[in-house]
């Protein structure tokens, strides 16, 4: 089970890999989303998938969930999420950022968690709530990422993981534990936190109660899982020196690793497992990607979202049209200090249409995935998610980051690899390692073409010219 923005994702997996059943439940938007719908999607999701696979719940032996690592749910002592959520970049709390900075510095969050805090960042969000909603405040006594919400009302037990924990700016990934320094320097209760985890340790059981609401068998097991970046990663089997690229869903990019390291285009982290995980996202063209369809191809969008199609698939046919490099067309997206999606496209001219904004948009995006191999020194590439359905997709981030890449084609990989650590949680199999080995099946690599890789290898040079700051003007001669 899987938790996005938009809607949960179910998918029931067997000890093979095999995807038995998969469905989604929409739960509204991701402002001000309300925690109560996820639950109801939760609810009625798992009854339909149990319906859909045709068995009954007795055979379920264990739970896995993932989720979105942006929220902290404020939550009572009944479990009851006490206000909406967002999951985006959110302006509204600015004032709430600009007291975080003057409370830490944004230099010392860096230093102690390895990540600028931002308008994305869920510390930055329970800040706005206890300035601005102090019943909800009063009230909480716990602060929970969005699959550790989901799984309390599952089984009534509070736990993370190093991946969503670090996500939060309250936790030292080289220790591995909250941060006192900055717990005390915002002002927030450690006793707020729930304990850290591995993925896949047992977290609880299904409660009576979730059973009634959900059709599961109670006592069923239910992991601690993983944050959305580190489930991809183990759906993927990746190890260190491996990039895992998400072509469409949540857009991850993840690469794990023996430490942390330093920020860069990849946010230090924690594995769900041992070890580091770095970590970004928005890797398929992002806010720009959606914008562009929304605007030049409105009528399209709106019949691939019902017949279920989805957004990069959407992308790809038009980008097809048009040859590599864009006819000289770059997306260049940036985000402010504060986290806000910015950009632009450069050398845009008349003759331009959808499929070179498109294309540039998805070139800018395996652009960053070239640089992001650059930084962590990955040596392996594997893509995952809905756009390796589309042999486009996977070819042009082959050639942009002139390797081969492989790909492990499963619906939702976020709520696969989540059931990957399931599996290890009840005997199924005896390590992550092994349930990697006898799970996870990767197509065979696509290789880059040599045309395509040097056009792209003067695209990122060109980028980065484009980002290079000017030289300063010589002073006049007698000055």
């Amino acid at each position: 089970m899987s938790v996005a923005p938009t809607h949960l994702a179910f998918v029931l997996v067997d000890q093979v890999g095999n995807v038995v059943a998969e469905l989604t439940r929409a739960h509204g938007e991701p402002v001000d989303s309300d925690p109560a719908d996820w639950w109801r999607a939760c609810r009625t999701g798992v009854k339909d998938l149990l319906r859909r696979a045709g068995i009954g719940a007795e055979r379920i032996r264990a739970i896995g969930v993932s989720g979105d690592s942006t929220v902290l749910v404020p939550t009572d002592k009944a479990g009851k999420a006490l206000c909406p959520v967002t999951f985006a970049a959110d302006p509204r709390i600015t004032p709430a950022l600009d007291e975080l900075i003057s409370a830490v510095g944004a230099r010392n969050l860096a230093n102690l968690t390895g990540r600028m805090p931002g308008l994305a960042s869920p510390l930055t969000k329970v800040l706005a709530v206890r300035s601005g909603a102090k019943r909800a405040w009063h009230d909480a006594v716990a602060m929970l990422s969005a699959k550790d919400w989901l799984r309390l009302r599952l089984t009534g037990a509070a736990a993370t993981d190093g991946c969503d924990a670090s996500a939060t700016l309250l936790f030292n990934p080289r220790t591995r534990s909250w941060s006192k320094q900055v717990l005390t320097a915002a002002g927030i209760d450690p006793s707020l936190l729930p304990p850290v985890s591995l993925g896949d340790a047992l977290a609880g059981r299904v409660t009576e109660a979730a059973a009634r609401e959900t059709g599961l068998q109670a006592g069923t097991p239910v992991v601690v899982g993983a944050g959305h970046a580190a489930a991809v990663a183990i759906a993927a089997g990746a190890a260190p020196g491996t990039l895992v690229v998400e072509l469409g869903g949540g857009g991850a990019i993840a690469a794990p690793a023996a430490e942390p390291g330093k920020a860069g285009l990849l946010q230090p982290g924690c594995h769900a497992l041992d070890g580091a995980l770095r970590s970004g996202l928005g890797l398929d063209g992002g806010a720009a990607l959606a914008w562009t369809l929304e605007r030049l191809a409105p009528v399209e969008l709106a019949q691939a979202r019902r017949n279920g199609r989805e957004l990069i698939d959407l992308a790809a046919e038009f980008a097809a049209e048009v040859a590599t490099g864009a006819e000289d067309l770059l997306w260049l997206p940036e985000r402010d200090p504060r986290g806000a999606q910015l950009g632009a496209m450069h050398g845009l001219q008349a003759r331009h249409h959808r499929g070179h904004l498109t294309r540039a948009c998805l070139e800018a995006g395996a652009l960053l995935a070239r640089d992001a191999i650059a930084e962590s020194g990955a040596t392996t590439v594997i893509a995952v998610g809905p756009g390796t359905a589309t042999p486009f997709c996977v070819q042009l981030l082959a050639d942009a980051c002139d390797r081969p890449v492989a790909s492990v084609t499963v619906p939702h990989p976020a709520a696969v690899g989540a059931a990957m650590l399931a599996t290890t949680a009840v005997g199924i199999h005896k390590s992550v390692a092994d349930a990697t080995a006898k799970m996870v099946h990767r197509k065979a690599a696509i290789a880059p073409r040599r045309l395509a890789a040097d056009i792209h290898a003067r695209q990122s040079a060109a980028v980065a010219a484009l980002r290079r700051p000017p030289e300063p003007a010589a002073a006049e001669a007698g000055a």
